[in-house]
């Protein structure tokens, strides 16, 4: 219960790699260099090819835009 309570409590962001000594001190059952069964393991989860970042910034306060749209004249 604890494990859990620790690897969900907000201390982290989703994106945080745990190191090995970091699982290791969690209690977390780990190997190291077990290159193969990594390997295999992401090889179910694929991900698609994108030069987007999976998370973006939006500074605080949001900045608004200057009033207008720069055109002149209707439609």
């Amino acid at each position: 219960m604890e494990l859990a309570v620790t690897l969900t409590d907000g201390r982290w962001t989703h994106d945080y790699p745990i190191s090995l000594d970091e699982a290791a001190s969690l209690g977390l059952p780990v190997v190291a260099n077990d290159h193969d069964s990594f390997c295999n393991l992401m090889s179910l989860y694929p991900q698609a090819a994108s030069a987007r970042p999976s998370v973006q910034y939006v500074p605080s306060p949001y900045p608004t835009r200057p009033s207008g749209n720069g055109r002149s004249g209707g439609l």
